[in-house]
């Protein structure tokens, strides 16, 4: 109720808004992980597959019929990152 991309509920048809919540939280976590893997100073190609995998992993695409729980594993590379920032005393 109270995460933003579930607003699309209020606007759109059902059916259409869990599709649309389907590809934004799958775009998110591929571009989460992207940025996660960048601060590892890999090669951009390595990021981007790496990204790939993880936005389109088993996990992502199985369990999207259970909405609640890939809109929380999306956010584990952002978490990641902050704390690898933070360990590293980088902002």
């Amino acid at each position: 109720l109270l995460y933003p991309p579930n607003l699309l509920f209020q606007v759109l048809d059902p059916v259409d808004a869990y599709a649309w919540l389907a590809w934004i939280t799958l775009a998110l976590g591929s571009l989460l992980a992207y940025a996660f893997l960048r601060d590892h100073a890999l090669h951009p190609l390595a990021c981007a597959l790496g990204s790939l995998a993880f936005g389109l992993s088993l996990y992502s695409t199985a369990s999207l019929h259970y909405y609640m729980r890939v809109d929380a594993a999306v956010w584990l590379p952002l978490a990641l990152l902050a704390v690898r920032r933070s360990a590293h005393g980088g902002g």
